[in-house]
């Protein structure tokens, strides 16, 4: 029960020291409980049934993993926002991404290719539109009024949509998080430390950029955080965006990595013009992260 009640305190504050044990999602914590109820299940269960229903209960109050029960659904609404990391594959993530006629495209790992808008036409067809960035792509079914590449790990662009609505629009991919086993070793634990201080100071930075370029009109901004879902990741956009998933998401909720997804680090927010009505991770046959699907509705006036 104290171990229930540990785990409980853990999750809630988050401390960066302890962040090599919080990057974990909470549900995975169940399974040791599991492994002990396998060994001597109808003894353990008559005397333990209390602290492990408490360990449970606890390894799902701070998890997402309980939206998998909501079945995914194909149905379309007025702004379909897809973000992928094309894994270096743009082209083949470009056409991957466009069997979904989607209304707003952010893609990340990408590169610089000699005509830009010749390959969204091809790919995605007439009446598309996009800028390329270094690391951050912006593709839209409209027009790109204005747009900002000043940075790698970012794109801002100011769009004007299908239905002639205009929007801000940014696609970011932040440093790679790190991945170190070694807990025994003082040095892994402080890697996991720095990196989740350096990572919020990262979309921090990001963040004060792109409120100085905001226009005022509706916002979607996504891509690949290479970061889970953090109380101070809210405490920077919470403010002024939503995360799509956490007010409507369906299904298996991780986006990385192949064969082992356990972290949502592909997101999207939207502003409060934009209501989430269904968000979903895809499989992807040309990168090693699933894709988002976020679907939104504007907000009646």
């Amino acid at each position: 029960m104290l171990l229930a009640v540990g785990f409980f305190v853990l999750y809630w504050a988050r401390p960066i020291a302890l962040e090599g044990i919080t990057i974990w999602p909470s549900w995975i914590w169940i399974f040791p409980g599991l492994v002990l109820a396998w060994a001597r299940p109808r003894q353990l269960w008559v005397a333990l049934r209390w602290p492990l229903l408490a360990w449970s209960l606890v390894s799902l109050v701070f998890s997402e993993v309980w939206r998998v029960v909501i079945p995914v659904s194909d149905e379309r609404h007025e702004v379909r926002v897809v973000t992928m990391n094309t894994g270096g594959g743009l082209t083949e993530a470009m056409r991957e991404v466009a069997e979904l006629a989607p209304d707003v495209v952010l893609l990340q790992e990408s590169y610089s290719v000699p005509d830009p808008q010749a390959l969204i036409t091809e790919v995605f067809g007439e009446g598309y539109s996009g800028v390329i960035g270094r690391d951050a792509t912006i593709i839209v079914r409209g027009e790109v009024l204005s747009s900002d590449l000043g940075w790698t790990n970012h794109t801002f662009a100011r769009v004007r949509l299908a239905d002639g609505r205009e929007m801000d629009v940014v696609s970011l991919r932040m440093q790679a998080p790190t991945a170190r086993i070694d807990y025994w070793t003082l040095d892994c634990w402080r890697s996991y430390s720095s990196h989740r201080t350096e990572h919020i100071k990262e979309l921090s930075e990001i963040w004060d950029r792109v409120k100085r370029l905001r226009t005022g009109a509706p916002m979607v901004l996504g891509g690949d955080f290479n970061l889970v879902p953090d109380p101070r990741e809210t405490d920077l956009l919470g403010d002024d965006l939503v995360d799509s998933y956490c007010a409507a998401g369906r299904g298996w909720y991780a986006t990385a990595l192949a064969g082992a997804q356990l972290f949502r680090i592909d997101k999207v927010w939207g502003s409060s013009e934009l209501v989430p009505r269904g968000t979903s991770a895809r499989d992807s046959r040309v990168s090693d992260h699933k894709f988002v699907v976020a679907e939104f509705e504007w907000k009646e006036e």
